[in-house]
């Protein structure tokens, strides 16, 4: 049954335009973490934590690493249990990371309504509620939600280089999520509302993507309002 859910996932991802590359580095992190599991397949936060710890983080290969459990998180949203997420490993250069609790999620999204920020309450939405990162929201396009991406690993719009070969890319760029249908729909309907047809859906008034740093900057602001930690 397991196995089944996973080879549909695949499928939906290959479907919705994920390259061949990408798509291969989701099968072997699903796979591994299938053949870690107790015979009777069941997921379960001790089950999946075991999988991580045998992964074995190194300075040479936490990233790699991270991808494949955003893999995993990509597939278990798909399921419908996000409360089996996976937090990355900590890189050494970059500090703690810590989970959101619901308590904090619940209050981000309060306090975020207060300031009026649709952008931002939906950034949070999509932080907490999928596999996605803050350093991946500039791979979250109107093509991607509206199931038009281009098959062709050039022309993907996940990748931080779409001249590069995706063969000679790091594995860590080749993102591997997915959106529930719900949350598309919500974030289908801002788009409409901002008036953005194409590219990526969190931008600039200038219609520039949001790096990383905006978006930190952003969630810092309300965080002490929110009585939360910052998270990203």
């Amino acid at each position: 049954m397991l196995q089944e859910l996973m080879e549909r996932y695949l499928n939906d991802l290959k479907i919705r335009g994920l390259n061949e590359n990408s798509l291969e580095i989701c099968r072997r992190s699903l796979y591994s973490l299938h053949d870690s599991l107790p015979e009777d397949r069941i997921l379960t936060k001790k089950n999946l934590l075991s999988w991580k710890m045998n992964l074995f983080p190194s300075d040479d290969s936490w990233e790699i690493m991270n991808a494949e459990i955003t893999a995993v998180n990509g597939f278990l949203a798909y399921i419908g249990q996000t409360d089996l997420f996976l937090a990355p490993f900590m890189h050494p250069q970059t500090g703690k990371c810590r989970e959101l609790t619901r308590e904090e999620y619940l209050r981000l999204l309060h306090t975020a309504r207060m300031y009026v920020n649709k952008r931002l309450y939906l950034i949070i939405k999509v932080l907490c509620c999928t596999a996605v990162t803050a350093q991946e929201l500039h791979g979250l396009t109107i093509e991607l939600l509206q199931g038009r991406s281009s098959r062709q690993p050039e022309e993907h719009p996940l990748q931080d280089n779409p001249q590069d070969n995706p063969s000679d890319s790091n594995p860590a760029e080749q993102y591997c999520f997915y959106i529930p249908d719900i949350l598309r729909e919500e974030l289908l309907r801002y788009a409409s509302e901002k008036g953005i047809v194409s590219g990526s859906l969190f931008v600039t008034g200038n219609g520039a993507p949001l790096d990383v740093s905006n978006i930190r900057k952003s969630l810092k602001t309300i965080c002490p309002d929110a009585d939360a930690m910052s998270f990203t």
